[in-house]
């Protein structure tokens, strides 16, 4: 399991490692719920929820950012016509 991390933070950085991590432990409660019947309170739901919000939100706005560098950068990324230099 140590190589894995290790590779993980050496070529994508801490963060994506971070993220794996938090992602691997969160589907393991819900599986752990939905599979072998147990039971969680009230606020570990919730942070069950914050969890899954805070993922949520990592993605939309990775995605989001990596949309707007790409129509902000200036360049013109129309296809050309054929026949135009």
């Amino acid at each position: 399991m140590q190589i894995f991390i290790y590779h993980t933070i050496t070529h994508f950085g801490p963060l994506t490692c971070s993220i794996i991590t938090t992602t691997r432990k969160f589907f393991t409660i819900l599986a752990s719920v939905l599979i072998y019947g147990h039971s969680l309170l009230y606020r570990q739901w919730m942070g069950v929820a914050l969890v899954f919000m805070g993922l949520s939100f990592d993605i939309y706005f990775s995605n989001r950012g990596r949309r707007l560098t790409q129509v902000d950068d200036g360049s013109d990324h129309r296809p050309k016509e054929k026949g135009s230099k």
